[in-house]
């Protein structure tokens, strides 16, 4: 479809296709209308080429480059283990416990529930962080624009549970 402007906009259908084609399993249609009203950036009802790139696109920091990060969308999907198309605190609890797992296994087993407490803690700020809309779920959109406030987060846990000697 074409909108007002003369530039094409997504029908619901062709997003479908294309969410299927990038997560591998078909969407439901309740799936297509949530991201639809993810990627519709100015609201007005329709996904335009530049919305679908952005949902689909991170921005390198460093170079401010436009890139998809394949393996990131890949972890998302893996720890939507609802397939709702959102992280969900368990599912993120999951996400970070496999992030910090070699530490877990070093941590001495007096100090684990210690440890477990601080990554209950960790999720409870994450989800704050990361949940924009406040509706106790994290999208696409807010997992990689706050991704690497998880990777900064843990480094500290790092530290913490394991300092260099």
């Amino acid at each position: 479809m074409v909108d007002i402007n003369g530039d094409h906009v997504l029908e619901p259908c062709e997003v479908k296709v294309l969410l299927w084609l990038i997560e591998g399993n078909e969407p439901t249609e309740e799936r297509v209308t949530r991201e639809m009203e993810i990627m519709d950036e100015d609201s007005d009802g329709t996904i335009s080429l530049k919305e679908w790139i952005s949902y689909v696109c991170s921005i390198d920091p460093v170079t401010g480059n436009t890139y998809f990060d394949y393996e990131l969308k890949k972890k998302f999907d893996k720890y939507d283990t609802n397939s709702s198309g959102t992280i969900e605190k368990p599912e993120l609890k999951a996400l970070l416990m496999d992030m910090v797992s070699d530490m877990y296994g070093e941590t001495e087993s007096t100090k684990k529930a210690e440890f477990d407490e601080i990554m209950n803690v960790m999720v409870g700020q994450m989800m704050k962080s990361m949940d924009q809309n406040h509706d106790s779920e994290i999208t696409w959109n807010e997992f990689k624009s706050h991704f690497a406030m998880i990777s900064k987060d843990l480094g500290k846990l790092k530290s913490f549970i394991c300092p260099k000697k």
